[in-house]
């Protein structure tokens, strides 16, 4: 899947993302992340719960420039130190093995199209807990 090219914007867990403003902020402190990183990280958000494939992460973050997969394995390497996520117990980014990667951080309710699928994986999942996340409603209402 080719990620979309609007500016990234949410908040998952303890953090908020914002694009425009080149910020990643954790509890409103800012958490400091290379560009190239982030690029990746604002590339994996702006297509939620769905497989951005390799080819699609390295077109969208590092153009029509030839780089090796281990450079996109770096980068992924320096999101998920920044976020405290473990790829053996993913929170935010999931692999997919030979594919490519996943952002799974996003609440269902923020993402209406991928809600029904995020929903079904969270409730069946027992590899993982899922992240905590703010929400505007009461969770009875959200979970029903």
């Amino acid at each position: 899947m080719k990620p979309q090219t609007h500016c990234a914007r949410l908040h998952f867990d303890r953090y908020d993302l914002d694009e425009a403003d080149a910020r990643l902020t954790c509890a409103g402190k800012p958490v400091p992340l290379a560009p190239t990183p982030f690029a990746v990280l604002c590339t994996l958000a702006r297509a939620p719960d769905t497989l951005v494939t390799k080819n699609a992460m390295l077109e969208a973050v590092w153009g029509h420039r030839f780089v090796a997969d281990s450079v996109l394995k770096t980068a992924i390497s320096e999101v998920r130190a920044a976020l405290g996520d473990n790829p053996k117990q993913p929170r935010y980014i999931e692999t997919v093995s030979r594919r490519g990667y996943r952002f799974i951080a996003i609440p269902p309710w923020q993402c209406s199209r991928h809600c029904a699928t995020a929903m079904r994986r969270f409730r069946t999942s027992s590899a993982r807990s899922p992240p905590r996340w703010k929400a505007n409603a009461p969770t009875s209402s959200i979970l029903a």
